[in-house]
């Protein structure tokens, strides 16, 4: 067994069969990567923003990462 610590979802869609999802230091879901990204379905999204405004949807909404991705800035709320 790895435990991979990320925020990057496409992390672990790309390398982990099974995750957890923790929460102050609780596991709150685990299971089969697909089956649990299904569950979050339309609850975590991600837009591609102009890099000035990063800081505005951080004060308006959960941005839980905000990396570059091919040059550009990608947020996940």
């Amino acid at each position: 067994m790895v435990i991979l610590s990320t925020y990057i979802v496409d992390d672990v869609t790309d390398l982990c069969p099974r995750m957890a999802i923790i929460v102050d230091g609780r596991i709150v879901q685990h299971g089969a990567t697909g089956a649990l990204l299904a569950s979050l379905q339309d609850r975590i999204w991600r837009k591609i923003v102009d890099r000035s405004l990063v800081e505005q949807y951080r004060q308006r909404l959960n941005v839980i990462s905000a990396r570059l991705s091919s040059g550009r800035t990608m947020i996940h709320v």
